[in-house]
């Protein structure tokens, strides 16, 4: 069968012929029908960070019909014929999107929502289960299993306009907070219509702490940087200025950034998912799942915005190099790889 494959770091992805895997008593094999790019993509290519074994297949999320299952997956709910989405395990072979049938692990799988497309369902799956740690294990605040009354208080969303960020904001807004989030002035209408207020990142670093303050009124302990600052400056300058609890939660993870100025630092790790080593993360990944499954079930929440950049395997590396330069924008970049 086909895969668009890397064998080793800053290799180029080729498509290439491969034998099909076999599920193991947790897994289901999937015919993938969409596959999403994802920067960690481009990331594990370019460092190999997150590889634990060479060739992998491009393609962390993705949707796609389940063929096979092991009998342990059954038991979690899962049959053939299921159409699943979700961050697959990252950086180990036979688990990326981009080859026509893929491992996923059951416990960390999203069944697709009857009121989502299967080319929505393929964006659905890293941004929102990300965003769930970087509420419930970052700043402390439970995932909403409704719309909760307002709470009177303010959160700050870096990178509002990707999917992360974008996710982030909707769970935040159904938890009762006022969001306020950086984002570019191409995606002001988006993030604002949605209930945020947006300031621009591209304004100088005091600017935007000046603009925030005044529209938080000072009333801000919690921040999130969904966009994984290298050095989150405007976050420091903050803080500096506040008192009281103070929770910072990135998606940097490589950067060891540390607590600062009396804040407490939470470094949101998706990199275990699926994997042994990850057991507390795929117990509660499974919780967060059926929440997320039930939100858009209800109407609740929505998926980014995506560009079908070409179909079948010869479209996934132009699509690749496509995503890659920036070109989707904030825009979620797919590939149709095959029917149902």
């Amino acid at each position: 069968m086909k895969a668009v494959l890397t064998k080793g770091i800053g290799g180029t992805p080729t498509v290439t012929e491969i034998e099909m895997p076999t599920p193991g008593p947790t897994e289901l094999l999937v015919k993938s029908l969409y596959m999403a790019f994802n920067p960690v993509d481009a990331f594990m290519i370019y460092t190999g960070m997150l590889v634990e074994q060479w060739p992998i297949t491009l393609g962390v999320d993705g949707a796609g019909v389940v063929t096979e299952l092991g009998d342990k997956a059954a038991e979690l709910g899962f049959k053939k014929g299921d159409i699943v989405c979700g961050c697959a395990r990252l950086g180990v072979p036979n688990h990326g999107t981009a080859q026509e049938y893929h491992l996923r692990d059951a416990l960390v799988s999203i069944k697709k929502p009857s009121n989502v497309s299967v080319a929505e369902a393929a964006t659905l799956g890293g941004g929102f289960q990300t965003a769930a740690i970087a509420l419930v294990e970052g700043v402390h605040i439970p995932l909403p299993e409704k719309k909760e009354s307002k709470v009177g208080e303010w959160v700050l969303v870096f990178g509002g306009a990707g999917a992360v960020g974008r996710a982030t904001v909707q769970f935040l807004l159904l938890a009762g907070y006022d969001v306020v989030t950086t984002c570019s002035a191409r995606s002001k209408e988006d993030l604002e219509a949605l209930g945020t207020t947006t300031v621009d990142y591209k304004q100088p670093e005091d600017a935007q702490v000046e603009q925030i303050l005044k529209i938080t009124s000072g009333k801000l302990s919690k921040i999130i940087d969904a966009s994984g600052n290298d050095n989150p400056v405007v976050a420091k300058k903050l803080f500096s200025g506040l008192s009281g609890e103070k929770l910072f939660a990135t998606t940097n993870d490589w950067s060891n950034i540390t607590d600062f100025e009396g804040g407490k630092t939470y470094e949101i790790r998706l990199g275990p998912i699926g994997a042994p080593r990850g057991e507390k993360l795929n117990k509660d990944m499974a919780k967060y799942n059926k929440v997320i499954e039930k939100l858009f079930e209800d109407g609740l929440l929505s998926t980014s915005q995506y560009d079908v950049a070409g179909e079948g395997w010869d479209e996934v590396v132009k699509a690749y190099n496509y995503h890659k330069e920036g070109k989707g924008g904030n825009k979620r970049v797919l590939v149709h790889l095959q029917d149902e």
